[in-house]
């Protein structure tokens, strides 16, 4: 069994803009908050949470569900009673996802600020899967890198383990990671 980690990318308050991010953030917590408890999660839990731009957070959550399996759980706008949340989402963009898989939870929405492009590629986060073996990190690494590019090739790390990157074609970079 693999463990998949990550953070949450956050932004500050200060322009309309992101207070209207913050907002959209705040509703998709509760949102998930409601659906921890309806799966029987209470305690802490930490969830890695990516926002695509551009519509693409329904892509890419389906992408990740056919490389690694999971649950899959897609709620638009349009889906959702969220009156006087001071803004007109598009009805079809997500408001919140989730991929829960054995190893952990990757959540996510289309982003909400139109004003500004919030890149994923080339800044130092991503999301890093430990596997059992180097063959079930070179499958997944295979599979993400359709439409996207090695980072770092998947061999044996100065530190005696397995590592490597690959960008999705999504601009998420996904480390993997094996004990030798």
């Amino acid at each position: 069994m693999g463990i998949l980690t990550g953070p949450e990318i956050a932004v500050g308050l200060t322009r309309p803009s992101t207070a209207r991010y913050a907002l959209v953030t705040v509703c998709r917590l509760i949102l998930y908050s409601g659906y921890r408890i309806s799966e029987g999660i209470t305690d802490d839990y930490l969830i890695s949470n990516v926002h695509c731009a551009s519509g693409t957070t329904a892509e890419a959550m389906t992408h990740w569900h056919e490389v690694f399996g999971g649950k899959l759980e897609i709620l638009n706008y349009r889906d959702t009673p969220l009156e006087d949340i001071g803004f007109e989402p598009d009805p079809d963009a997500v408001a919140h996802a989730t991929l829960t898989l054995p190893q952990g939870v990757i959540a996510g929405g289309d982003s909400m600020d139109s004003e500004n492009d919030y890149p994923i590629r080339g800044t130092a986060y991503s999301l890093l899967y430990t596997t059992e073996t180097p063959e079930e990190a070179e499958q997944f690494i295979e599979k993400l890198r359709s439409g996207g590019s090695i980072g770092m090739p998947f061999q044996k790390a100065p530190w005696g383990d397995w590592y490597g990157q690959v960008f999705d074609r999504f601009g998420v970079m996904w480390a993997f990671s094996c004990e030798a």
